[in-house]
């Protein structure tokens, strides 16, 4: 490109965009140098793109007041224009292009050839003359040199002093060569030369490769702040805030409109006193509590040392909403990762009028709060219920989290319901554990077989439930907490806590509302809908089709106790659906074999034979005691303490 209007030179290597990259440079320095720029642009090899156009500045004056256009990235200037480029204090970088004696002595050859002077001249800043201490002893001419001490010394009367003293030509910068040539003496401009070019624009590209590498760190770390659900400060020595984040601006009304950082006294005064005892600390001061336009907050002083000492203090603070907000999303998170109630009221099938009062009362008990005990024989389905009633409450969105109190023991059962603090025990976790009390906090806890839990274990049940408070093993920090308590039971807790083998008071607490629910023997028009429901959901599982229910089928189904209520019931269909031959319509010879099995432990006799048979044939027909368990409506350890009761291996 060509010159536009006065002194100066314009590289231009450009902002990047997906990817394209042009610097962007203004180069002063005289238009006929041009042609050397572009030799030695062609031979530079560069990432990116570069470009350029010159422009021409009439003296340093003008340089005052210059102001470069957008987008350019350094300005590239040699002698006293770089002293007033530098205090014009740009964003860009000024990059100083050095003199060399070669380039003092190519200007002396040309005034040699061309005006065939008497004494030569050399006038120019320091850095021009140390490059031409050396030029009395290489050319024949006799030559002077002038010091011209800074940018604004009059170069005329050092012109006026040099012709005083025999000299008829000037060799010089562009300030004494413009102001030689106003005085009509005859001079030469000390160009730089392909070397020093190349210098320049390696220097000017080097240097702003660095300061954008600096300025994507810089950007990259402030947006990272500005994204913090946190105040991030940090607070210099001198107690002024050098750094801070949006979420500052936003929330304590950073003053504006001034370029000198503010003291952090001067935000936030109530906290000066704590922000002075956290400098004579090594670890700094936390979850500080303080209140700014009717917000709470939680902050922490954090001192950032470097090299042994401390340089600066980051202080952190958040918004107590936002931190109980955070704590109901990893809430949600664990809640979807299982920690959810899977079933509704729609869900419990029934054509007996007495379950659909209870169903009534279930839904009236989910819109209130209080803890409800369920009452029921294995199998009736209790805890289908327990997540129907969440379902339908105001909790519905938060956790439902689930135990079963009966299959561990004590000691992993004050963990497992209160979590443990870091390194409370030996093979705790680093982190420490929350307990399912915390897990549940706004939801809703179900606690199964409640009438398992040791007796010694209940008082520390009793303060959860009565001071809604827990506190983890080997801590000291109490945790509120805020959960509903669905507790269920197979047995007459009354009667236990009147034996003195339940608490009373634990009983009293979890007795508000109560729902009892019949056994299937004593709601024999559910027998036929449950069966069918759990065959087609089996018949779908196995990839079969439905089979029919004959008459037969039926009878066996209604004449038989169902000991272990709908449970049993549903065991009973996966194992009819398992042993069904998909060519045979129907299930009757299925059923009766099926049936036949099961004959020894419908055989009259008391309760504890009954009980002890019925455990043996489960043990013969499952295939381990996991599966016994389950087939029995029990929990594993409850089996393994009847199988040692009866003497059963």
């Amino acid at each position: 490109m060509g010159p536009h209007g006065p002194r100066g030179f314009f590289l231009t290597l450009d902002q990047f965009f997906w990817g394209l990259i042009v610097f962007k440079f203004i180069f002063f320095a005289s238009v006929s140098i041009e042609d050397n720029i572009i030799k030695v642009l062609r031979r530079y090899r560069a990432q990116e793109e570069i470009e350029y156009r010159c422009e021409l500045s009439k003296s340093l004056k003008e340089l005052e007041s210059y102001a470069p256009p957008p987008g350019f990235d350094a300005i590239i200037a040699r002698g006293f224009s770089v002293d007033v480029l530098e205090e014009r204090k740009f964003d860009c970088p000024i990059i100083r292009m050095k003199y060399s004696s070669i380039e003092v002595i190519n200007a002396i050859f040309e005034s040699r050839e061309k005006f065939h002077p008497r004494k030569i001249a050399v006038i120019g800043p320091p850095s021009l003359v140390v490059a031409s201490e050396i030029i009395n002893k290489i050319v024949e001419v006799p030559t002077e040199i002038y010091v011209q001490t800074g940018p604004f010394v009059p170069t005329e009367n050092i012109i006026e002093m040099a012709l005083n003293n025999g000299c008829d030509t000037i060799v010089g910068g562009g300030t004494a060569f413009l102001a030689a040539n106003k005085k009509n003496v005859q001079a030469s401009f000390v160009k730089p030369d392909a070397e020093t070019l190349w210098d320049a624009i390696d220097h000017a590209v080097k240097t702003i490769t660095i300061q954008r590498g600096e300025r994507e760190k810089r950007e990259t770390l402030q947006t990272v702040m500005d994204h913090s659900p946190e105040g991030l400060m940090l607070i210099d020595g001198d107690g002024t805030v050098s750094i801070h984040n949006g979420f500052v601006e936003k929330r304590l009304g950073f003053p504006q409109g001034t370029d000198k950082p503010p003291l952090f006294e001067s935000l936030l005064p109530n906290l000066a006193g704590t922000y002075e005892k956290s400098l004579r600390q090594k670890s700094g001061p936390e979850n500080e509590l303080f209140t700014v336009n009717s917000a709470t907050y939680s902050a922490s002083f954090v001192p950032v040392v470097i090299g042994g000492l401390r340089k600066s203090t980051l202080f952190i603070f958040q918004d107590v909403d936002n931190i109980q907000e955070m704590e109901a999303q990893i809430r949600k998170k664990i809640h979807a990762k299982g920690m959810q109630a899977k079933y509704e009221f729609s869900d419990i099938v029934s054509n007996d009028a007495s379950m659909h009062s209870i169903i009534e009362t279930a839904k009236r008990f989910a819109a209130v709060d209080s803890n409800v005990l369920v009452e029921g024989e294995t199998g009736t389905g209790k805890e289908l219920f327990a997540q129907s009633i969440h379902n339908a409450s105001g909790r519905r969105k938060r956790p439902f989290v689930a135990i079963n109190c009966a299959a561990l023991p004590e000691h992993l059962l004050e963990s497992e319901l209160f979590g443990y603090a870091a390194g409370s025990f030996t093979g705790a976790s680093k982190e420490g554990k929350k307990g399912l009390f915390e897990l549940a906090h706004n939801g809703t806890l179900f606690l199964d077989e409640i009438s398992e839990m040791p007796l010694s274990f209940q008082g520390k049940l009793l303060r959860a439930l009565q001071e809604r408070e827990i506190l983890r093993i080997g801590d000291d920090k109490i945790i509120p907490i805020d959960v509903r308590i669905i507790a269920a039971t197979n047995k007459d807790l009354r009667a236990m806590a009147k034996s003195g083998l339940f608490r009373e008071d634990i009983y009293f607490r979890l007795d508000i509302l109560q729902i009892s629910i019949p056994p299937l023997r004593e709601r024999p028009g559910d027998i036929i809908p449950l069966f069918t429901l759990f065959l087609k959901t089996y018949a779908k599982k196995f990839s079969k089709p439905m089979p029919e229910l004959s008459s037969e089928c039926r009878s066996l189904l209604k004449s038989n106790p169902w000991r272990g209520n709908v449970r049993e019931l549903k065991n009973m269909a996966e194992r009819v659906m398992a042993m069904h031959n998909p060519r045979v319509s129907d299930i009757g010879q299925v059923m009766r074999t099926v049936f036949a099995v099961k004959a020894p432990s419908r055989q009259k006799g008391n309760g504890k034979q009954d009980e002890k048979a019925k455990i043996t044939q489960a043990l013969t027909m499952g295939s381990n005691r996991q599966e016994a368990a389950k087939s029995l409506g029990m929990s594993r350890s409850t089996l393994w303490r009847k199988m040692k009761s009866y003497n059963l291996n």
